[in-house]
């Protein structure tokens, strides 16, 4: 039997806390379980009134548990198994600086001694207490209350089981923390392969965090778990304790062989340090990528720089400063400098080190060319390089393709934000009077999806085909009359990318970058300056555009108030924002959520037979919950408020949709996800395909290591972890509104994730001076310029006919979530009359003689 060492230190425990455990379970469900299910029973009924009040119980009594015998009672002990596996794994010598040890004695836990530091596991915490306590109420959320519970819970558990690990390297709080951030996510979840004491066999043990948690509410049980928890994350303290020690003694033979070779080239001191490590695959292998990775021309002294390598689960630093480097076999300075930096990346090589970004950023090359423009040379590519005083922590790294359209004037590249942050662009000018013709941001949603799918597949100048081999010319591009810039973000969708794990998760975090964007863009290009701003925005984008629209606004009037008093910073521009037009967007949930059953049932296209069968009536019987979960949301804005109403509002309605087969983005088609991709188009596919390839990257001015994804749902599930769909975004847009900012939704009727009943129902809800206008206001037919087809109706406000409106909502017939693929002609025709502010309930002979110009280009 594996790790029978422990038995005594279990079984000393084991059974006391086994009969205190249980009474106390016992206690609470004969007193307090019958009474939270009659108090559950009123909102959810009896069957899960029964099942949520159990997990409540629980989480109660493993809170008890938890401050009676894991603070009080079992904490030395998990402590002596915590030490014990340590030195099973032969790290005696970690184990000896926190406490003595017996020698002469091959028992791991007879050999340990008095403890020389505080003799604790983990530390106790009447915060976390605390926040066991007030996070129960979660479990009130049917269905998802307690996985969320968990969860929450579980983030913060989970480092505690390392705190001993901690105390013994010696590591400051400041450390503690940046190991802890390194490795949050599997603290959380980590799946630890243990040896389970109580069966005796090897097996898969789920400890830390969440699923760590989940077991502590097993009654009984609970206390076996906690104590076998301790002997798991010793083995895990002990993998990360090797790998970090594997890595010190490669940096350390590297620079042994520097300090023998002074002027070495960068590779030299390689091949010794590799026949020192040949019987060591992983620390082998390591070295082997340092030696493709370090190749350099011969003239560079290895030791005149710093870079990173990392290799696995190591980062090494690969180069000493010379001055710290003498002849022999010892460093002058302290080695543990060197061995400081040498860190267990658990996220493989997807985290760039950040001194090895600020390096490579520092020592790029730049000059001015022959028009006095700087450019840049980084990642083997030219780009210009547009900065501006104001916006220290933004550049712009600027190349001009000659993709999708070559007739027309195109920028790509990168807006750098800080040194973690890279967004994507590729912006197109117009095909007529591109001099003249409004500037247009196009975003697409997701969240996670990129831009360049709305380009490459809805209104960008060329359609990809051929399985992504190749794309064609699209006639209905939204360039023919507007600038258009496609935007990747938030980072890590499309070619946009962050270093060092660095993420963006909610929506309000976009606005100030896009701002930056658009200064140091509009301030290199004046020639757009002066130009309309409109933000365009499709999907979860209905969440993206008003956030962005309302930073630019803002920051405008703060503009506006610095040259007044004539405190501007010199250089900033006014953003000349136009409107905001949102296309399926996904904008008040509250209003949207509540209108699927209408679709579903009573629609267009309804997917159900009878409005009043039972699938129908089950479906309206969930909108009450979700509206109080939105609401909840709503008032107190708060990730524990807003998360269980994206949870519940999703699985509940949308859930047993997008079951149906049916497309859900347009019902009118049947999905076969394995052929048509999980997004049920397989142009999604073909975009991944032709982003790909060596040439087009290089174009653009992406670096060859990128990967392009149409989209990432891990950004995805990160937006929705901070309960950032579940907001009211339309709450942003009256200000714009009453500030003479033009707003124009439209939707098509045959999409069923952002119906169109719902984007209508929101907008005439919007608290403005229009909305009584707006409200009786009758639909109108809309027919296009070109060819006078019917192609929707259309609602306005403001402009008394004369405009567009200020407030207009547009019904796009026989189209789905995707109106300018569905319609292109359609979706053309509409964006040129609202950019042109033409009404667009003129007729086409009317429209034409007003529409600058027709049509297609």
């Amino acid at each position: 039997m594996t790790h029978s060492f422990l038995w005594p230190v279990l079984r000393a425990r084991l059974l006391p806390c086994f009969i205190l455990s249980l009474a106390v379970y016992t206690f609470l469900f004969l007193v307090a379980y019958l009474p939270q299910v009659a108090f559950f029973a009123i909102f959810y009924g009896r069957a899960l009134a029964w099942v949520n009040a159990a997990f409540l119980v629980l989480g109660e009594g493993a809170a008890i548990v938890a401050l009676l015998f894991e603070a009080f009672f079992v904490d030395e002990s998990l402590a002596d198994i915590f030490d014990a596996v340590l030195i099973h794994e032969g790290l005696e010598d970690l184990v000896a600086r926190g406490r003595d040890i017996i020698p002469d004695d091959v028992d791991p836990v007879k050999k340990l001694g008095k403890s020389r530091i505080s003799h604790v596991y983990s530390p106790f915490s009447f915060r976390q207490i605390c926040e066991f306590i007030v996070l129960l109420p979660l479990t009130f959320a049917p269905v998802i209350g307690t996985p969320l519970f968990l969860i929450f819970t579980g983030y913060r558990a989970g480092p505690l089981q390392h705190w001993r690990y901690f105390k013994l390297l010696g590591l400051t709080k400041a450390e503690q923390k940046q190991a802890i951030k390194r490795r949050q996510r599997k603290y959380t979840w980590r799946v630890i392969y243990s040896h389970s004491i109580a069966l005796g066999a090897y097996a898969v043990f789920l400890r830390f965090g969440t699923v760590h948690l989940a077991l502590q509410l097993i009654p009984g049980l609970s206390m076996l778990f906690l104590l076998t928890t301790a002997a798991g994350s010793a083995m895990w303290a002990a993998k990360i304790e090797k790998k970090r020690r594997l890595g010190a003694e490669i940096a350390h033979s590297i620079a042994v062989g520097l300090s023998r070779s002074p002027g070495s080239t960068q590779s030299a001191p390689l091949p010794a340090a590799r026949s020192q490590f040949s019987t060591n695959p992983p620390a082998a292998a390591c070295i082997d990528r340092i030696s493709q990775a370090a190749a350099a021309p011969a003239s560079v002294p290895f030791t005149s720089f710093t870079t990173v390598h990392v290799c696995s689960d190591y980062v090494l630093v690969h180069g000493i400063p010379a001055e710290q480097v003498v002849i022999g076999d010892v460093l002058v300075d302290d080695f543990s400098q060197v061995t400081n930096k040498i860190h267990d990346v658990v996220e493989g090589v997807k985290h760039v080190a950040h001194n090895a970004v600020k390096h490579s950023k520092e020592t790029a090359n730049q000059w001015l060319d022959a028009f006095g423009r700087t450019m840049i040379l980084q990642n083997g590519m030219t780009y210009e390089l547009v900065q501006h005083p104001a916006f220290g922590e933004y550049q712009l790294r600027v190349t001009e393709p000659d993709l999708c359209d070559p007739s027309v004037k195109q920028y790509s590249g990168y807006l750098d934000i800080a040194e973690d942050k890279h967004l994507f662009f590729w912006f197109f000018e117009a095909r007529n009077d591109p001099d003249n013709a409004p500037l247009l941001l196009w975003l697409n949603g997701g969240p996670g999806c990129s831009s360049s799918t709305g380009l490459l597949f809805e209104l960008g100048p060329c359609a990809v085909a051929e399985d992504g081999a190749n794309v064609t010319y699209n006639e209905h591009s939204w360039n023919a009359n507007a600038n258009v810039i496609f935007l990747d973000q938030p980072v890590d969708v499309g070619f946009s990318y962050a270093d060092e794990g660095t993420s963006v998760n909610t929506s309000p975090v976009a606005g100030k970058d896009v701002h930056a964007f658009l200064e140091l863009f509009l301030g290199r290009f004046s020639k757009y300056a002066d130009a309309p701003f409109h933000i365009a925005a499709e999907s979860y984008g209905g969440t993206y555009a008003p956030n962005i629209a309302s930073v630019i606004h803002t920051e405008n009037k703060a503009l506006a108030a610095a040259r007044s008093l004539d405190v501007a910073a010199p250089g900033l521009l006014h953003i000349n924002l136009a409107s905001v037009i949102l296309g399926n967007g996904l904008t008040d949930p509250y209003i949207q959520h509540a209108s699927v059953p209408d679709w579903a049932c009573e629609g267009p296209y309804p997917v159900y037979d009878d409005p009043n069968g039972p699938e129908c009536q089950a479906l309206r019987s969930k909108v009450p919950t979700c509206q109080r979960l939105v609401k909840s949301c709503y008032d107190f804005n708060s990730r524990l408020t807003c998360v269980p109403a994206i949870l519940y509002c999703n699985s509940q309605i949308m859930g047993p949709l997008v079951q149906l087969g049916l497309n859900p983005y347009d019902v009118r088609k049947k999905c076969d996800r394995e052929k048509d991709g999980d997004l049920c188009y397989k142009q999604m596919s073909w975009i991944e395909t032709w982003m790909n390839q060596p040439a087009v990257k290089r174009t653009l001015g992406v670096d060859s290591s990128r990967n392009f994804e149409s989209c990432n749902m891990q950004v995805n599930q990160a937006f929705a972890m901070q309960g950032d769909g579940a907001h009211n975004s339309a709450l942003l847009l009256p200000p714009l509104v009453e500030d003479g900012i033009r707003l124009l939704v439209y939707a098509g009727n045959a999409d069923m994730m952002c119906n169109f009943i719902g984007n209508e129902r929101w907008v005439e809800q919007l608290d403005t001076r229009f909305q009584k206008e707006f409200v009786a206001k009758k639909a109108a037919p809309w027919v296009t310029t070109e060819t006078g087809v019917l192609a929707g109706t259309v609602r306005s406000a403001g402009g008394n006919d004369e405009t567009a409106g200020n407030i207009t909502f547009v019904t796009v017939h026989e189209a789905g979530h995707m109106v300018p693929y569905d319609q292109p002609e359609a979706g053309l025709d509409l964006v040129t009359r609202w950019l042109f502010d033409i009404p667009l309930t003129l007729n086409a002979s009317e429209a034409a003689t007003r529409v600058p110009f027709v049509g297609r280009a």
